[in-house]
């Protein structure tokens, strides 16, 4: 089974990474790493999509590894999305009294 991977897959990062700094600085940082690893997770996909690795053993333990690295992507992608929420719901004056 292949699931091609188009050109541009992180769309909405792409979209809105220059206002990645209006946000406080600790959730802003957590923005960055998280889509930094999601773009690592595309970039191996596609190296088993283009079938790069160099024999089956070192495919196997190629993917065994990245559905790792996407599984712990998981939680942390559902705490990010919370936080994100969150700081959607402030206004500015929760900002001025804070």
């Amino acid at each position: 089974m292949v699931f091609p991977i188009g050109d541009n897959p992180l769309v909405v990062f792409y979209a809105t990474v220059s206002k990645v700094g209006f946000l406080p600085p600790p959730l802003a940082s957590k923005v960055v790493r998280f889509y930094g690893e999601a773009v690592g997770v595309v970039v191996d996909f596609r190296t088993i999509y283009k079938e790069k690795s160099p024999d089956e053993f070192s495919k196997q333990i190629f993917g065994k590894r990245l559905a790792m690295r996407v599984r712990a992507l998981a939680p942390e992608a559902k705490a990010l999305v919370a936080e994100l929420r969150d700081e959607g719901d402030k206004t500015w004056s929760d900002y001025l009294s804070g």
